[in-house]
């Protein structure tokens, strides 16, 4: 594996944990600023924190959906030069 390969899996790392953790939290933080503001109940900050868990579970879906399809391009990538013998 080269190094290039290396950082690009951890640069790959680390915005799926930034892309699932950022929007619950971003999601708290303006429950918390219209309860504060508008004097809402208590149930805006649940409704804030799932609606910041399901948009972190969809950008995990979507980064899940665009690996496998880097995978399988690379896949079919290297099978068809193995393939044609321009490999050797």
């Amino acid at each position: 594996m080269k190094k290039s390969d290396v950082f690009r899996y951890l640069s790959s790392l680390t915005q799926l944990g930034m892309s699932i953790a950022v929007p619950p939290i971003l999601c708290i933080f303006f429950g918390l600023w219209l309860q504060k503001k508008w004097g809402v109940g208590d149930w805006v900050i649940v409704v804030c924190l799932l609606v910041g868990i399901v948009s972190g579970a969809c950008s995990f879906l979507s980064f899940v959906r665009t690996a496998r399809f880097r995978a399988d391009r690379t896949e079919k990538k290297e099978n068809d030069t193995h393939e044609t013998g321009q490999g050797r």
